[in-house]
């Protein structure tokens, strides 16, 4: 604010004007500093405003990242969604066999280990069993029976042609050879049964020498993926001993969450990265 004083009724000096009029042009010339400076300051943010505003839609792309960016015509494509899920590969369950003891026993000698390949009949442990020796016996009584039978029928037969004997009697002694022979492969089935081969039975028949321990062999071509039997160890009948699997098809299980099930369809490609095969992808 400006004070002015008043001054006397009667006209000013002239050195008196001179001393007034360099200081009006001075206070003049500081107010209008201030109000120029007002002015420019409240143009600011009147400039800010009437900007306009970026648009969302409009990706603008900086140097530094232009070489991750490329340019081409606008197409219509397909686009899947991949979704990823820790899994494992697994055998076949299909093609997995449990192999067990046959008789109770002791093993002597474990033949097979784990991750050996194997073939049907391979001989996996041996085990040493009084059973087995009980049921070669019985074989023996049986196949010697068999053999009485068989020579009572072809003597029955002679005696007949001599009229010496009725037609009751052959048939007395046919019956008794059937039910020998059928015992005698009751006894043979028993001891394949309890895991010895077709060729060690007709040794037996041929021989009469006893084997002196049951064989586990394998039933299937494959690859033994577990072991559970050691050498001392007593099993009996049931008790897995190995598990043999055919590994030329195998199963890929990955754990789903349930709220993806609904994208799972029948058919659909699946790609699987192994880490282990240095990263390869199998579909």
């Amino acid at each position: 604010m400006f004070h002015f004083h008043r001054f006397p009724s009667r006209f000013p000096t002239a050195s008196a004007l001179r001393w007034l009029t360099p200081a009006l042009a001075a206070l003049l010339l500081a107010g209008c500093g201030k109000q120029g400076a007002g002015s420019t300051a409240a143009q600011a943010p009147a400039a800010a405003a009437s900007a306009p505003a970026a648009d969302p839609n409009v990706v603008r792309v900086q140097a530094s990242m232009a070489h991750h960016f490329k340019v081409g015509e606008v197409q219509l494509a397909d686009i899947a969604t991949v979704q990823e899920v820790v899994g494992r590969i697994d055998a076949n369950e299909k093609l997995v066999t449990r192999i067990g003891a046959g008789v109770t026993g002791r093993i002597t000698q474990v033949l097979a280990e784990v991750g050996e390949p194997v073939r049907p009949g391979q001989t996996l442990a041996r085990i040493a069993s009084p059973e087995l020796t009980t049921a070669q016996l019985a074989y023996l009584r049986a196949n010697s029976q068999a053999s009485l039978a068989e020579r009572a029928v072809d003597r029955a037969r002679q005696l007949i042609q001599a009229d010496v004997i009725g037609s009751a009697e052959l048939q007395r002694r046919e019956t008794e050879l059937t039910i020998a022979r059928a015992e005698s492969r009751a006894a043979a089935d028993q001891l394949r049964l309890m895991g010895m081969p077709a060729d060690g039975i007709q040794r037996l028949a041929a021989t009469g020498s006893l084997q002196d321990a049951a064989n586990v062999t394998a039933t299937i071509a494959g690859v033994v993926t577990e072991r559970t039997v050691s050498q001392g160890q007593v099993t009996q009948p049931g008790d897995p001993l190995y598990t043999v699997a055919d590994l030329s098809n195998v199963w890929v299980i990955g754990a789903l969450p349930e709220s993806a099930a609904r994208t799972v369809s029948l058919g659909q490609q699946v790609d699987v990265s192994v880490p282990a095969l240095e990263g390869r992808v199998h579909q």
